[in-house]
């Protein structure tokens, strides 16, 4: 009697009797159910790995995950257990009761079933890491509870396709995760590669294809599967779509009104008054308060109003190094503004106040911050964050500049162009042209704040107030109008600057001079409230430059006070101009550092629509394209190893080669070929429905080859592989066009063709004992 050569992996095979099968297919399913619990759990926990870096505590967030999922499948379990009521039961236990107290601790019956919207409206509003607190981890509870109890319900079904469609369910899941993570992910390509791996063994389990037999094609599958699935999440760069990108916050534009055009009111009515201390502050870090990077040719604003504010989390990403500190800040009077002062680069805010709302806004590009409950007498809360070491003013004239996206100035004079030009002609780097601006501001302005007792000063900083400024009667002003002047001049000559309002804390003095110790508090009054400029150099960050004179530069009526011919500024011979300078040359925003007339930048023109097209159709057919090249490759690859059959040996040899051709095809094609060769041709004649004779013959040829003892020429061999070749066309043209694909990048038995009879027979021909 001939046995099987291909032994199952995880198939139970028949019993003998039928008095043991039902155990054994009570077993054979309680395996497989088992195995799709495990898969389920694997899969969950990689979908909802995307908002782990969100939560930013992987303990707490492993717990909700591990006991969600549990729940879930409990209450599947109970489905099929024909207790549907236990099930309900389990899941309202674990919505109501069980999550939120383990989500939000013994005060979860505060926030009541409104903390499940809450806790996705916090995910999608606020800047990640958002913490744990409040009840935001309701959201993974929720996605993790009801989709892996959807997905167990199916997994435990009879059917193998309503088993399959369990993948719907956790699909869901790891593409809500992913829109509710971050853009990076966590470990993406990681938790993507086990997903798809453990998705596809779970598919070989419920199918009955993982068998011992079929080791290298699955080896191979997964290997497939594991590179296909790196490619779509390692290789790809295009940006992945996140919700919380597309959230605008709900502040008005009258709320974020430009900060810098009330400066000038705040000294007026808090001049003396103190209006922020702060205790351990280093010294010379400055205070900010408002960051403004568009000027529209009256004020300088944010960029985009409230469209950049984001909720801020429990802490705050940042790369910057340097000198950690802790400070306090306490608002001594009230600012009567949304603004939140803060020093260096933030980590993390702690209020101290639980009366105030502790929901704070900060903008990314800028560091800007804002609260929504506006700063009143008394408020407090500590800041941790690092201040990062001033750069002196050799490393600062070394640095080139770096370029980043800004909104264009508008109605800028034409002599903020001159003076950029003119201070800047004779320094071949960014940062020196930039401590240029700033000294020469310093050294030819007067200082006013054109209060009552003051020299007269208009307030403003818009186009009108900066012509004035620069080619007026008397150069007078204050760190309004200067440090708008330079913050124009800089993108004039190609620089990007920015306008920032808060206390400067003697941050333009050098360490030497600043004596001042952290641990005691720092009391700003209003005449402390100021503005500067930041440049962005490269290597170097945002640098901050400080163009206002000396508030004891005070001017008088004997002394010159109309501001320079910006011909005399030139500090040093200029390098070769193509196009010297005239009188009648009116410099734009064309120009460079070095002072001659740069050509227009001419606008790239956009790539065009069908390429475009084309890109989002490679990258969505990905998976198509990725696995028809496979499939390609095993297939030159099959073709091969079948050239190498046919010439390698003698002619016996040949021969024997091309029936182990013809048997191993059979078995890609899912023919059992087993037993004498005569018996293996009427298997394939009888599945395939091909001519008997036809088959049989070719195995008679092959036993006659190698059992007759006589030799075999090449030429015959050559005429015999003709037949197995049209033999084999035949098996293909047989089989409908699904099949006909399976077989053709099937690698089952695949290395018998290269056996050697003599040696070891292929198990595939080989008749059994």
């Amino acid at each position: 009697m001939s046995g099987s050569a291909v032994s199952p992996m995880f198939v139970p095979s028949t019993p003998p009797t039928g008095r043991s099968a039902p155990a054994a297919s009570l077993s054979a399913t309680v395996s497989e159910r088992i195995a799709s619990l495990a898969a389920i759990t694997v899969m969950m926990l990689c979908a909802e790995a995307n908002l782990c870096d969100v939560y930013a505590d992987t303990a707490r967030w492993l717990v909700v995950i591990f006991m969600s999922t549990a729940l879930g499948l409990a209450a599947a379990v109970c489905v099929w257990s024909r207790a549907g009521w236990l099930s309900l039961v389990v899941m309202s236990i674990g919505q109501l009761l069980l999550g939120p107290a383990i989500t939000m601790g013994p005060r979860f019956w505060e926030y009541g079933i409104a903390a499940v919207a809450e806790s996705f409206k916090v995910i999608i509003a606020v800047a990640p890491p958002i913490g744990t607190d409040n009840g935001s981890l309701m959201a993974a509870w929720t996605i993790g509870l009801w989709l892996t109890f959807m997905a167990g319900i199916c997994a435990l079904h009879t059917s193998r396709i309503m088993a399959l469609m369990s993948a719907l369910p956790l699909g869901v899941a790891l593409a809500v995760c992913a829109l509710l993570g971050t853009t990076d992910g966590w470990y993406r390509v990681p938790c993507g590669i086990v997903f798809a791996v453990t998705l596809m063994l779970w598919w070989a389990v419920r199918l009955g294809t993982l068998a011992a037999g079929r080791l290298v094609a699955i080896v191979a599958t997964l290997c497939c599967t594991a590179v296909v699935t790196w490619c779509c999440t390692g290789l790809l760069t295009t940006h992945r779509l996140v919700l919380r990108d597309h959230y605008v916050p709900p502040f008005s534009k009258q709320s974020l009104s430009s900060p810098l055009s009330g400066m000038r009111s705040y000294v007026a009515r808090h001049r003396d008054d103190a209006l922020l201390s702060v205790t351990g502050l280093p010294a010379g870090v400055p205070v900010r308060l408002a960051v403004m990077d568009r000027f529209d040719g009256s004020v300088w604003n944010l960029s985009d109003q409230a469209a950049d504010f984001r909720r801020a989390g429990a802490a705050l990403s940042t790369h910057v190094s340097g000198e950690t500190f802790e400070a306090l800040f306490t608002v001594e009077s009230d600012f009567e503004e949304l603004w939140l002062p803060l020093a260096g680069d933030p980590i993390t805010v702690d209020f101290n106040s639980t009366a105030v709302s502790p929901n704070w806004y900060v903008n990314a590009d800028t560091g800007a911050a804002l609260i929504a409950n506006g700063l009143t007498e008394g408020f407090s809360y500590t800041e941790s964050g690092v201040a990062a070491p001033a750069p002196d003013h050799r490393r600062i004239a070394k640095a080139q500049a770096e370029l980043v996206h800004q909104p264009e100035s508008h109605d800028v004079p034409d002599v903020v162009g001159e003076w950029a030009v003119s201070i800047t002609s004779g320094n071949s780097t960014a940062g020196a042209a930039a401590l240029a601006l700033e000294q020469t501001l310093r050294d030819a302005g007067w200082f006013s704040h054109g209060l009552d007792g003051d020299y007269p000063s208009a307030a403003g900083h818009g186009s009108y107030r900066i012509n004035s400024l620069l080619s007026g009667d008397a150069m007078v002003g204050d760190s309004e109008q200067y440090a708008s002047a330079m913050a124009l001049m800089a993108r004039e000559v190609g620089l990007s600057s920015r306008v920032v309002l808060g206390f400067p804390n003697n941050a333009n003095t050098t360490a030497n001079e600043s004596e001042s110790d952290s641990k005691e508090p720092v009391t700003f009054t209003g005449e402390d409230l100021a503005a500067w400029v930041e440049i962005k150099l490269r290597g170097l960050g945002w640098v901050a430059f400080y163009p206002t004179p000396d508030a004891s530069k005070i001017p008088d009526d004997h002394e010159q006070l109309s501001p320079p011919n910006p011909r005399t500024l030139i500090r040093q011979p200029p390098v070769p101009l193509v196009d010297p300078l005239r009188d009648e040359l009116r410099v734009t925003g064309e120009s460079t550092i070095a002072g001659s007339p740069a050509v227009p930048d001419i606008p790239t023109p956009a790539p065009p629509v069908w390429r475009h097209v084309a890109y989002i159709a490679v990258i969505v057919s990905s998976p198509l394209w990725v696995m028809a090249c496979i499939g390609a490759i095993i297939i030159a690859c099959k073709a091969v190893m079948l050239a190498m059959a046919r010439t390698r040996g003698d002619g016996s040899d040949r021969m024997t080669a091309g029936w182990r051709a013809v048997a191993v095809l059979a078995a890609q094609c899912g023919i059992s070929v087993h037993g004498t060769r005569r018996e293996q041709a009427s298997h394939i004649a009888h599945a395939l429905a091909i001519h008997q004779q036809t088959v049989c013959l070719l195995a008679s040829d092959a036993d006659y080859a190698a059992f007759s003892g006589r030799p075999i020429t090449k030429e015959q061999a050559a005429t015999y592989w003709h037949g197995v070749t049209r033999m084999r066309c035949a098996m293909l043209r047989a089989l409908p066009r699904m099949r006909r694909i399976k077989a053709r990048v099937s690698l089952r038995g695949q290395l018998a063709l290269l056996a050697d009879r003599h040696i070891r027979p292929p198990p595939i021909c080989r008749k059994s004992r």
